[in-house]
């Protein structure tokens, strides 16, 4: 997965900033396409800014045609791009009009992977990824792309912790037999609290 974070590179209001928000609060994941054959994050930013007068770029993430992912904010953000769900929801634009193109392999490949580290950061379900048309229920053809298919490749590897018979608030992936978890959370539900030592490079875990 190639990520290039360019969050303070692109054209923001002068005036207008967006909200913050809990990553707790993040419900759903939406999935987007341009409706352009070609942009990019910088080109989406200065479109949102200068025409819908928007405090910054609509999405969290733009993945290119060459599988490339553009970080745009920060997941705290909550930015403009699915209406009444903006509050709960993270914002991934794949660039193509999937009206009448296909997406390409790179393309997918990228979004698994994103869709992949986001349900294990925010503690999230496949069930919890869907297309802009689906939170719209139908005012949109946005992504154009077959929504069930993609939960579908991601329920494969995702996997629920238990902790004595009771779910946790944490999502897992596994990936060729290693299980990946977000610590931070993890940990926490065990009673321990995570400290990160950034010169030795260790995690420390100390019960609260």
């Amino acid at each position: 997965m190639k990520l290039e974070d360019v969050r303070h590179r692109l054209a923001k209001h002068p005036e207008k900033q967006y909200k913050r928000r809990p990553l707790t609060s993040i419900k759903q994941i939406a999935i987007h396409h341009s409706g352009t054959r070609e942009g990019d994050a910088f080109s989406f930013a200065r479109y949102h800014v200068h025409e819908n007068d928007w405090p910054g770029i609509g999405y969290h993430y733009v993945i290119l045609k060459d599988g490339t992912i553009q970080w745009t904010n920060d997941l705290e953000v909550i930015s403009y791009h699915v209406q009444n769900h903006n509050p709960s929801a993270v914002g991934i634009c794949l660039v193509g009009d999937f009206r009448k193109e296909i997406i390409n392999t790179n393309q997918k490949d990228s979004l698994r992977s994103l869709c992949e580290f986001l349900l294990v950061k925010l503690s999230l379900s496949p069930l919890n990824i869907l297309g802009h048309n689906e939170l719209l229920q139908g005012k949109t053809e946005c992504p154009a792309l077959n929504m069930n298919e993609l939960r579908q490749y991601l329920t494969q590897n995702y996997v629920e912790i238990y902790l004595e018979n009771k779910k946790m608030d944490v999502s897992g992936i596994i990936k060729e037999g290693i299980t990946f978890v977000a610590l931070r959370p993890f940990a926490e539900q065990l009673g321990y609290q995570v400290f990160w030592d950034g010169e030795k490079r260790r995690i420390y875990l100390t019960k609260k």
